[in-house]
């Protein structure tokens, strides 16, 4: 995992500038991990021209060859393709159509075998879930169209339905074959953290070790959070490589 020096990154800036003025999509590669690039990925361009965000580094070494690692909103697989050559097993959820392809083509162009993708939103219920739809965007999020705000961005943004599911009915009924196992459970869901923590309360509160990383936006967000994993007996720590200011990591061992 090594950083790029300032002559390398100028000279990757201006090949990029040169390969996407002919492709809308490039085949890349970061520490032998293969991705599709398009040229609106800036987050997956930054880390290929500098290095892996430190919310990455962090889960990479706080997993084992032990660990079944949950990736919630999984995106296009970046975190799920970097912890597959190091956990035991895996499931990324992202239910947007679009970054699901994205997902499951990077699955495929590393021969991943070990993550399992799911086009479903974790959450509190099985149900069905509105979900905004911006196709070049990195980040989409869950929303209430019983709201006027909700009914405003889905006219916005474009909206797309999706299954929702909680992860005790899907990770619950496998979970003797992770027992003597740890558990690092990642949630990137844009304010619905709440939701998916309510439909793990089993997971939560297994006794084995767990790891649980929370995307979060302001302070205030972060103690709201910090208080809901409390009943877990989840406390917060300082990760391997730093705290970032952007996600918290609990455990409870």
């Amino acid at each position: 995992m090594k950083k790029l020096s300032n002559k390398s990154v100028f000279k990757r800036r201006i090949t990029e500038f040169i390969l996407f003025s002919f492709f809308n999509e490039l085949k890349v590669k970061k520490d032998n991990i293969k991705f599709h690039l398009s040229k609106n990925n800036y987050q997956l361009r930054r880390i290929l021209r500098e290095d892996w965000e430190t919310v990455m580094l962090n889960l990479y070494h706080l997993s084992s060859d032990e660990t079944l690692f949950i990736d919630v909103g999984a995106n296009i697989g970046i975190v799920s393709c970097l912890l597959s050559k190091r956990v035991k097993f895996g499931f990324a959820f992202e239910p947007v159509p679009s970054s699901f392809s994205k997902l499951v083509k990077n699955i495929n162009l590393n021969n991943i075998t070990n993550i399992i993708p799911f086009q479903m939103a974790a959450s509190d219920s099985n149900d069905m879930k509105t979900c905004t739809n911006l196709k070049n965007a990195l980040t989409n999020y869950i929303l209430d169209e019983d709201t006027e705000e909700g009914k405003e961005t889905a006219q916005r943004d474009g909206s797309v339905k999706s299954l929702s599911i909680k992860l005790d009915d899907l990770v619950m009924p496998y979970i003797n074959k992770f027992e003597d196992n740890n558990i690092l459970l990642k949630i990137d869901v844009e304010g619905h953290e709440d939701f998916v923590l309510k439909g793990a309360s089993e997971l939560l509160s297994l006794d084995m070790p767990i790891i649980i990383c929370l995307e979060y936006e302001s302070l205030d967000r972060l103690n709201s959070l910090s208080k809901l994993v409390q009943r877990y007996n989840l406390k917060k720590f300082n990760p391997p490589n730093g705290d970032d200011g952007k996600n918290a990591f609990f455990r409870n061992s």
